[in-house]
């Protein structure tokens, strides 16, 4: 995994179109108290920068991306989201959590599916 910490940043990897993504000190000292799957699962966020099963827009223009079998116990069956908010310069991390439900997100690409337990392209 593209992992790099300077100053700042906990984490800079490119996401599946080649864009920088970044999540900062900030970000995650704001997070970790109230979302206790933050710290833990922040490899399964990368990878689902790098790698998501689907991208959707959220209504503030930040981009959803979901991934499908990252959590485990409690999470096991659930999609771990990650909000980025891009610009010019790359994307930023807002959050990510576990969910079920998609919501009324507009879907703007469909990356992988599952079915019966197997990830499709």
């Amino acid at each position: 995994m593209a992992t790099k910490s300077r100053g700042q940043y906990i984490f800079e990897i490119k996401d599946w179109i080649g864009r920088t993504v970044r999540l900062t000190r900030h970000t995650l000292n704001a997070h970790k108290e109230r979302h206790p799957e933050f710290v833990p699962y922040l490899g399964e966020a990368q990878q689902t920068i790098q790698d998501p099963d689907f991208i959707a827009k959220t209504d503030s223009n930040a981009f959803a991306l979901f991934r499908f079998g990252l959590g485990k116990n409690l999470y096991k069956n659930l999609y771990l989201v990650v909000i980025v908010h891009y610009n010019e310069n790359g994307g930023t991390v807002a959050t990510h959590y576990f969910t079920s439900r998609i919501g009324d997100l507009k879907i703007v690409k469909i990356r992988h599916q599952w079915v019966s337990g197997l990830r499709y392209p």
